[in-house]
């Protein structure tokens, strides 16, 4: 019996956007070197992160509907 129903070309695709996702973020928030004392510790940092990371995507995708509503 099977395991998966995909093909093995896109299970392959599949995990190589995993890591590559995985390793850029792993590189962006330095995740290997991390000075928390506790796990708490740790998931606040990585939460302030990218909080940090995606709130000005936000505010810059707000702003340019803004941009368009002006233009219409």
């Amino acid at each position: 019996m099977k395991n998966s129903t995909l093909p093995k070309f896109n299970q392959n695709h599949f995990r190589q956007i995993v890591e590559t996702v995985n390793c850029q973020l792993a590189e962006q928030f330095s995740i290997e070197k991390n000075y928390a004392h506790g796990f708490w510790g740790l998931v606040s940092r990585l939460y302030t992160k990218l909080t940090a990371r995606s709130y000005p995507m936000c505010i810059h995708q707000s702003v340019a509907q803004q941009g368009r509503a002006f233009t219409d």
